[in-house]
C-alpha cells in the first residue's frame, strides 16, 4: 500500500474468495484494513473495502461498479 500510495494511484482493498475463510478471522482482517484506510494519511486509499466470493456469487457486481465508479470509465452506462 505505501507504493501505491507514493505514486498517488488510486486503489482500494478487495478481499477475494472469502467463502475459503473462517468467518472470525476474515472480520479481523477487515477490521485491520479499515483502522488502515481511516488512521492512516492515505488520501488515495478508497476507503470502502469490498469482499466477494465467485463460488457463492458474493460481491462481484458491486465491485465492479465500485471499479467503474473510481476510474470514471463508462459514466454513462449502467452496470
Amino acid at each position: 500500500m505505501d507504493f501505491l500510495h507514493d505514486l498517488g494511484a488510486l486503489y482500494q482493498v478487495v478481499f477475494t474468495k472469502v467463502d475459503t475463510v473462517n468467518r472470525t478471522e476474515l472480520e479481523k482482517q477487515i477490521e485491520k484494513a479499515r483502522d488502515v484506510a481511516l488512521n492512516a494519511k492515505r488520501m488515495s486509499m478508497n476507503p470502502v473495502i469490498q469482499v466477494t466470493s465467485v463460488k457463492e456469487r458474493f460481491g462481484i457486481k458491486e465491485l465492479q461498479r465500485q471499479l467503474v465508479s473510481m476510474t470514471g470509465l463508462l459514466a454513462n452506462q449502467r452496470l
